[in-house]
């Protein structure tokens, strides 16, 4: 036992320094469980959110004319077919010709034929042939006018084909493959599986694999990059297993939608959301842990450390994140208004431009209410929507302005040409209204981060932004050089996004603008 010694305080003074060993170690403890607690919360999440995010290929479509708008030509046309015809036939097209391109002699006609006759008893699983798949009616090879080539055309059962096969894979995928694999079988000609049935067999081999092979790819590629960064051989697994999560969480939120009809989902789109994940994820793991380095030399505990760093990330974070949300609404919504007709098209128009045209104080004012009243309370997240409320308006106009210009001719012939809503998006739509979008976001950025008074009435509590603290400040003598050293810093670094938003907006060549 320890024997007090009572000399002046010293009792006081072993009990005290008991008592700040104590309290020194109580925040270190609170973080140690809030881990583990955290840990296990994503644990829990993750085994609900993990079978769902797997389901996602289930989910898939990838019909043309499901991206398409019911005013576009090729939709009417397709639904005018529709009405002429109950035939549900797939065509399978298979195209014999000879490895160095001459005519086909009546040997390899007469093998051409073989090969058609056989193609019924082609297995495809276990138990189950060609056979079971194919519509009434004879498979019959047309040679071509110049004798070069032979067309077999096999005309699948539309309904049985769209099933799944034992193994889980598509019907129409393992006929295709299944013919593909006889077709090596015959040394002395080069015969291709095209068609209907072969394109969108290719399509499910190429898109099945995009989402595992760019998941790989972009964890291999971020790896490196944290790695580099944090030069520590186990820092860099948080960031990486936190986007993981958030992936596995996005991927559950989008097969709930999906599976109920509420978004269209493709194999391309789910690629792209894997890449965004982790890039955003890795680029504010770069950012919080490059502040928290920095904060541990002002701080004595890791856990004051990192409350001062999320204190000190938050600016970037909330106009980054206002500004992400604002690009993407303020595009949807622009590419509804411009390219659809519905009821209440106008008001909704009306609606996305109101916040920014009301006085700043009503529109803080009115989120402060909803906050409060319904959402429990203003947290950092209200204040990142109360954010990406006004910066949509900016995106809005200008990729509505661009979209108005543009018209709808060049998607239409897009779209007749076989393209799908996302590639004509990619390759037409995007790249003509890139410029408005550019300076629809970057004036959006900036507008987030100069805002005052909506996030006086949004943020919560211990949230402070740049403009609050220099507004904070303003008054104070002993604060008065740093604040002119940061708003002349921050007239400086505002040229240059300016600037630009400028150059593309007022590119008229190419349509569109700032309205």
């Amino acid at each position: 036992s320890r024997t007090p010694i009572w000399h002046g305080n010293g009792m006081t003074s072993t009990l005290n320094g008991n008592r700040d060993r104590t309290n020194a170690s109580t925040p270190g403890r609170k973080a140690v469980w809030l881990a583990i607690g955290v840990a296990v919360l994503w644990l829990i999440f993750g085994s609900v959110a993990g079978p769902l995010a797997g389901k996602l290929n289930e989910v898939q479509t990838n019909d043309n004319a499901s991206f398409l708008p019911a005013s576009a030509e090729s939709t009417l046309v397709a639904n005018e077919q529709a009405l002429f015809s109950d035939d549900n036939a797939f065509p399978l097209l298979i195209v014999i010709t000879r490895p160095d391109g001459s005519a086909l002699s009546p040997s390899d006609l007469a093998e051409a034929a073989t090969f058609a006759g056989e193609i019924p008893s082609i297995e495809v699983e276990p138990g189950a042939t060609i056979e079971d798949f194919l519509q009434p009616g004879p498979i019959v090879p047309i040679p071509s006018q110049d004798g070069k080539a032979v067309l077999i055309n096999v005309s699948l059962d539309g309904d049985k084909a769209s099933e799944n096969l034992a193994n889980g894979e598509l019907g129409i995928a393992g006929i295709t493959e299944a013919v593909r694999g006889a077709a090596e079988q015959v040394t002395d000609l080069r015969i291709n599986v095209t068609g209907p049935a072969g394109i969108l067999a290719d399509l499910i081999k190429v898109f099945g694999a995009i989402d595992s092979t760019l998941l790989g790819a972009t964890a291999v590629v971020v790896a490196i990059i944290l790695i580099l960064v944090y030069r520590s051989p186990f820092l860099w697994l948080i960031p990486l297993l936190a986007a993981g999560m958030a992936l596995s969480a996005a991927s559950a939120a989008v097969y709930v939608l999906a599976k109920n009809d509420i978004v269209v989902l493709n194999g391309q789109s789910q690629g792209i959301l894997t890449v965004l994940v982790f890039g955003a994820g890795t680029d504010y793991a770069l950012l919080l842990v490059a502040r928290y380095r920095e904060e541990l030399h002002h701080f004595p505990t890791h856990t004051k450390a990192m409350r001062a760093a999320l204190r000190g990330v938050v600016e970037p974070i909330v106009a980054s994140a206002a500004t992400a949300v604002a690009l993407i609404l303020g595009i949807l919504v622009s590419l509804v208004i411009a390219r659809y007709r519905f009821f209440g098209r106008e008001s909704i128009s009306l609606l996305i431009v109101l916040p920014i045209s009301l006085p700043g104080i009503v529109t803080g004012i009115a989120l402060n209410n909803v906050f409060t009243s319904y959402l429990g309370g203003l947290t950092f997240l209200t204040l990142v929507v109360a954010h990406a409320t006004f910066c949509i308006v900016v995106v809005y106009n200008n990729a509505l302005a661009r979209l108005r210009r543009l018209g709808g001719n060049v998607e239409e012939a897009s779209a007749d040409l076989g393209a799908g809503g996302w590639t004509t998006f990619r390759l037409v739509t995007f790249p003509l209204m890139k410029s408005a979008i550019i300076a629809g976001g970057l004036l959006a950025f900036g507008l987030s981060f100069d805002e005052i008074i909506v996030t006086t009435f949004t943020a919560g509590p211990g949230i402070t932004t740049l403009p609050i603290w220099i507004y904070q400040n303003l008054f104070r003598p002993n604060q008065a050089p740093i604040v002119n050293v940061v708003a002349a810093a921050l007239i400086l670094v505002s040229i240059i996004p300016i600037y630009v938003a400028q150059r593309f907006s007022s590119d008229t060549n190419k349509g569109g603008g700032i309205i």
